[in-house]
Order: C-alpha cells, then structure tokens, then sequence
C-alpha cells in the first residue's frame, strides 16, 4: 500500500460550548445514531492549524464566529477514539479527538443553530443527569461529565 494512501493518524477538533449555565451539543443526523449528543467540531484538514479547524468548524456547523464573540477557551482534553466504539471504517488509523472548553461570556449574546451535521442543538443545564441522554460513543458522556464537574466546581 503506498504511503498516501494510508493515513495513520485521524485528528479532529471538538468544542464544549458553555453560555449562561448551559452547555450547547448537537443532536445528530446520521441513521444509526439518531439523538446522539454531539460537540460542534471536526476533522483537521491536511495544512490546516487546529484552531482554524476549531473556528471554521464552529462556523460551519452552529453559526459561531469565535473572533466575534467574547469568550475564554482552554484546552480541555485529548481522547483517543476506540476503533471498535466508534466503528470505525478502516481499522488501521488512531484517532484523536481535541476538545477545547469555550465558555461564551455571560453578557454576550448567542445566537447558534444547526447547520451542518444535525438535527436541531440541545442546551443543558450544565448541573444536569447526563446519563438520561443517548450516547452510541460511551466515551464522550463520560468527557461531557468530566467537563460538567469542571464547570460546576
């Protein structure tokens, strides 16, 4: 197998969007994952800097212009994807997932929507049970939970 053909790292950038107490997910489109619970956020494309991906994606997807709204960001975590969670196609990559907290300013106004990849947004109370919600990649709820703890210490 040529060298091009094989990409043996899949990363992707995902944001945790908080605003006046609530944190902002996507309910997903895709067929056998209906509902799912979903951080705006996406592939890095070759040449791309993570945090072009972050704004474009963002963009994209809810209809946020980062450099237009006053916010804090930090850095969250970075997952390594299980293959088999994920199902993933090839089987050969490793998969990386950024995850920026991005708390938008509580005198700022919001206005995101789904645009790309969804079936509407879904803004929880970030002191809610997170285990009431729909979740095929276990792995993510239990990074959403590590950010609730975060957010409400």
């Amino acid at each position: 197998m040529p060298f091009m053909d094989f990409q043996p790292f899949h990363i992707t950038v995902k944001a945790l969007i908080v605003h006046k107490g609530k944190l902002i997910l996507m309910k997903s489109d895709e067929d056998d994952r209906p509902f799912d619970l979903d951080p705006p956020g996406g592939r890095v494309n070759q040449g791309e800097l993570v945090f072009d991906t972050l704004k474009r994606e963002l963009e994209e997807e809810i209809g946020l212009d980062l450099d237009n709204t006053k916010h804090t960001i930090s850095l969250f975590e970075v997952n390594q994807r299980d293959l088999k969670e994920y199902d993933w196609v090839d089987g050969k990559s490793t998969i990386f997932e950024i995850y920026y907290l991005i708390t938008i300013l509580s005198g700022e106004e919001l206005k995101v929507y789904a645009k790309e990849e969804s079936e509407g947004l879904v803004f929880i109370d970030i002191d809610s049970d997170l285990d009431k919600y729909t979740y095929t990649a276990k792995g993510r709820k239990e990074i959403y939970k590590r950010a609730q703890k975060i957010l409400n210490s």
